[in-house]
């Protein structure tokens, strides 16, 4: 455990690090970082008026201010001495209220000329798997609306472990071009805007947030035990693959199922130990009572499996679930599935339960599951690869591309061939555990045109293929028959 208290009280940037911020650059000093990890491990413990509340801290800013003449310059700080008005420093720890939320400071020095002013803004928080991103919101989650009477309790819990962390511009914070005035994003339609487009941004990524596991993090795939009696052939290959591999990854069966597929039911790991579980109560499987029967219990496979989730009541499918950067991509499908609510509030909550922004696709009714992991599939944390779904529907391959664009640098799969395979969408739906990617074949042409291709899009990646077409024909393919997550009891 690393205290918290103890980073601020002993924090100092090095003279290499100054000179830097102060010669423009961009990137977050390396003494910033052991504070983030830190503040984004622990927590707030606060005496609610029932039992205790726990607020966590999900994502930071850093605001760094230095009094003196040539010093670094973040004139955004609230806590600044003037000309006329010089101020003391506020206590280490302090919670300091402003109008953007809540900071907790480190300050030093009360000379004018030589005073460092610095803090933390806690820019969003967690409570009970739910994650608020609006700042203002922490003033009642600390407070909790405790009475004066009965006492108010706010106490800093170190964490045990320490996270991984993301760095970003801070939000909605300008640059400057006196102490006392932004740059008008107006004059300088060049430079990249604020996000209420008023301003120009500072480009200082001194905003830290928790790293959420993606399918480049993952080490361990479960599949469900149905898969050997419903895919003799396919299962055996598969596992002998798999074997191949498990120097790099494990794999385990799920036996509490009662179907072939995984995804689709099997809750979202947002942090290592955070999973979000949902209602799995697809419209698809109401039509007849083999097709309610096949609904696995997903409370009992995680039992099974000894994983504790946050619930939502949300019905939501897996499979409809793709994460890209700092955004999780669906389509509208999921608000056929929740009529009663509105998409707005369906929006709200998604973005609460899966702590980020949501990209939402329009559903493409013709096809009944609605699933993004049959559309797209992120290459890194800027790039997503779109399936070649032109050759179905030219009309929604062109709404997606224009949609993903505004986030994303957008790829295509596409097989020039004369003849093509009617399943010839199932190779956007590859299995990705870290560096490897399994990727499904048809018996066909295609096969090796999307190898090469996937093989392009992903340099550091090892690469492997494999005739799945006894999955393929049932309707679903290797990221619908697995759930990989990122384990560090592996």
């Amino acid at each position: 455990m690393v205290k918290l208290e103890n980073l601020l009280r002993d924090f100092t940037l090095s003279e290499a690090s100054r000179q830097y911020i102060i010669n423009g650059g961009h990137e977050a000093p390396e003494e910033f970082e052991p504070i983030a990890k830190a503040a984004l491990a622990g927590h707030f413990c606060v005496k609610g008026q029932g039992e205790n509340i726990i607020v966590r801290p999900t994502c930071i800013e850093f605001y760094y201010h230095e009094e003196s003449n040539n010093g670094i310059k973040d004139y955004i700080v609230y806590h600044k001495s003037t000309k006329d008005v010089p101020k003391l420093a506020l206590k280490m720890g302090t919670l300091h209220n402003h109008v953007s939320g809540v900071d907790i400071t480190f300050e030093k020095g009360d000379d004018s000329d030589t005073a460092i002013r610095a803090s933390l803004l806690i820019r969003e928080f967690e409570i009970d798997g739910k994650n608020d991103a609006r700042s203002t919101a922490l003033y009642e989650a600390l407070y909790q609306q405790t009475s004066i009477f009965d006492g108010i309790s706010i106490k800093w819990i170190d964490g045990d472990e320490i996270v991984e962390t993301l760095t970003d511009y801070r939000k909605n914070v300008a640059q400057y071009e006196t102490p006392k005035d932004k740059k008008k994003a107006a004059q300088y339609p060049d430079l990249p805007a604020t996000e209420d487009k008023k301003y120009v941004q500072d480009l200082r990524k001194w905003q830290f947030r928790r790293k959420q596991v993606k399918d480049s993090d993952t080490n361990v795939v479960y599949i469900s035990s149905w898969l050997r009696n419903e895919c003799p052939d396919f299962h055996e290959r598969f596992i002998a693959l798999l074997e191949g591999l498990k120097n790099d990854f494990t794999y385990h069966k799920m036996l509490s199922t009662n179907d072939i597929w995984a995804r689709d039911y099997m809750p979202i790991q947002i942090y290592e130990n955070h999973f979000v579980q949902y209602r799995y109560n697809p419209d698809y499987l109401q039509n007849s009572k083999e097709d309610k029967a096949s609904i696995t219990d997903t409370n009992a496979v995680c039992k099974e499996l000894g994983i504790s989730t946050y619930k939502t009541d949300l019905v939501i499918d897996g499979g409809n679930v793709v994460k890209a950067g700092k955004y999780i991509i669906m389509t509208e499908k999921v608000y056929a599935e929740n009529k009663h609510l509105a998409p707005c509030e369906i929006r709200k909550q998604l973005k609460s339960i899966f702590h980020c922004d949501l990209i939402m696709l329009p559903w493409d009714k013709e096809e009944p599951f609605g699933h993004a992991d049959g559309i797209v599939k992120a290459i890194d944390d800027h790039t997503v690869l779109l399936t070649n779904y032109a050759d179905f529907d030219p009309v929604f391959a062109k709404k997606f591309e224009v949609i993903l664009s505004k986030y994303f640098t957008v790829k295509k799969l596409s097989y020039p061939i004369e003849k093509k395979h009617k399943d010839n969408w199932a190779y956007i739906n590859f299995l990705r555990v870290g560096n490897h990617i399994i990727l499904p074949g048809l018996g066909a042409e295609e096969d090796g045109l999307a190898f090469r291709q996937i093989q392009e899009f992903y340099p550091k990646c090892n690469v492997l293929q494999i005739e799945a077409s006894e999955v393929i024909k049932k309707g679903g393919a290797l990221n619908c028959i697995t759930w990989s997550i990122r384990d560090k009891r592996k």
